[in-house]
């Protein structure tokens, strides 16, 4: 019987084709922004330039904009506003 086969195909394709979740960044605000962006495998500080998006920076992550601190996951978006964070759903 040659089940394993197709089985194997089957998956593969699910696996191809499922979503990536992952949280972006954009600056609304006229001035750079420096963010902390902290996960599981560390932290980087990033620049962000006013109307700049940086696109999947993590799938779960703590995102520190001067001493304010939110969580991100998922499909979320943090955008930067008026020096503030703040979480846009996608």
């Amino acid at each position: 019987m040659k089940v394993f086969p197709f089985l194997g195909l089957a998956l593969a394709a699910v696996l191809v084709t499922a979503p990536a979740y992952a949280v972006d960044v954009v600056n609304q605000d006229q001035t750079e922004a420096q963010i902390l962006v902290t996960d599981n495998q560390g932290s980087d500080l990033m620049r962000v330039q006013p109307g700049e998006s940086f696109i999947e920076i993590c799938t779960k992550c703590t995102i520190n904009l001067g001493g304010e601190a939110m969580q991100f996951e998922g499909s979320q978006i943090a955008v930067i506003r008026d020096g503030r964070l703040s979480i846009k759903t996608n």
